[in-house]
């Protein structure tokens, strides 16, 4: 039994030094389990196997003792890492912040500049615009003020000569550059001699012949560009006689007060309203109204008229207004 023991235990001896296996309490409770140790011997034998066991042993089954303290470097590293991390954060903010402020600043600036700016501009075209409307206007009726003073002035300067009543039945006359003319007096030729401006065409029929009381055609004064009057003269004798040989009979004129007007005057301005003409002559013999549908366009006719002389009928002056200003002017001697 010795020699079994013994050579068991140079085989475990041996193996477990082969091994690297270090369990001495494991062996010695086994072999105690299974009765070997019965002698001083196999008690002296056991520990002397442990001791002569190797001590070296694997890394992973018993971790270095200096572990723990590497877990609390790592744990302080990373917490001063953090912390860094963390002003940076905060610093960055800051600067984000600062930034914005800078740039709602700057943008304030910005849109205040440009509002002041804008606000400028459109004050200084605003008056600058109601300067020249009001320029404008002031010089418009400053002129207008001024032609229509002119006009009249120079309507009144012409009627030298002419009658002071506007429809004057007994003195039916007109004046060129300022030469007065009288209906029922005054020939074709005498207007011709005077160099009165007629439509070199109708004077081409001013030596044709014209029968007993008939009146003749129109012979055109040319008083401006596309602006004419017309007179036309009557045969009141028995005879043939020619155009130019009887006297003006009748004028007409369809006023246009944008044209130039003062080489053909008459007793009245041009310019002359309803009221003015009520005012001078009277009331009219006769009156005519004509309202459009739309109400745009009134039209009334005053006349001053008598029997006349020598034929059935009557003639004198017809005015008619239209929407205030005097349009169209007759004046006819029968």
């Amino acid at each position: 039994m010795d020699n079994n023991y013994s050579n068991q235990n140079q085989y475990s001896q041996h193996d477990y030094g082969q091994q690297g296996y270090v369990q001495p309490e494991y062996v010695q409770q086994t072999y105690l389990q299974q009765g070997y140790v019965q002698g001083q011997y196999q008690q002296e034998q056991v520990p002397q196997m442990v001791l002569n066991t190797p001590l070296h042993s694997n890394s992973s089954s018993q971790p270095p003792q200096k572990n723990g303290n590497g877990m609390k470097i790592a744990v302080i590293v990373l917490s001063i890492l953090l912390f860094i991390a963390i002003v940076i954060i905060v610093l960055l903010l800051m600067d984000r912040d600062n930034n914005d402020s800078d740039k709602v600043e700057t943008t304030r600036e910005i849109t205040t500049e440009a509002t002041t700016e804008a606000t400028t501009e459109a004050t200084t075209e605003a008056t600058t615009e109601a300067t020249t409307e009001a320029t404008t206007e002031a010089t418009t009726e400053a002129t207008t003020e001024a032609t229509t003073e002119a006009t009249t002035e120079a309507n009144t300067a012409s009627t030298a000569g002419l009658s002071s009543v506007y429809a004057d039945l007994d003195n039916r006359s007109f004046a060129y550059n300022g030469k007065v003319y009288t209906l029922g007096v005054t020939t074709l030729q005498e207007m011709i001699d005077d160099g009165v401006p007629f439509n070199e065409s109708d004077l081409a029929n001013a030596n044709n012949n014209i029968n007993p009381d008939y009146e003749s055609a129109g012979f055109r004064i040319t008083l401006g560009e596309y602006y004419t009057a017309q007179v036309y003269v009557s045969n009141w004798t028995d005879e043939g006689k020619t155009m130019a040989e009887c006297p003006i009979s009748q004028i007409y004129l369809p006023v246009n007060l944008d044209k130039d007007n003062s080489m053909l005057t008459f007793a009245f301005p041009l310019s002359v309203t309803e009221e003015e003409l009520i005012a001078n002559s009277g009331e009219p013999t006769d009156t005519r109204e004509y309202i459009s549908d739309d109400g745009e366009y009134v039209s009334h006719t005053l006349e001053y008229k008598r029997d006349s002389e020598k034929y059935i009928g009557n003639s004198g002056y017809s005015f008619q207004f239209t929407n205030g200003e005097l349009k169209y002017l007759y004046i006819d001697l029968k």
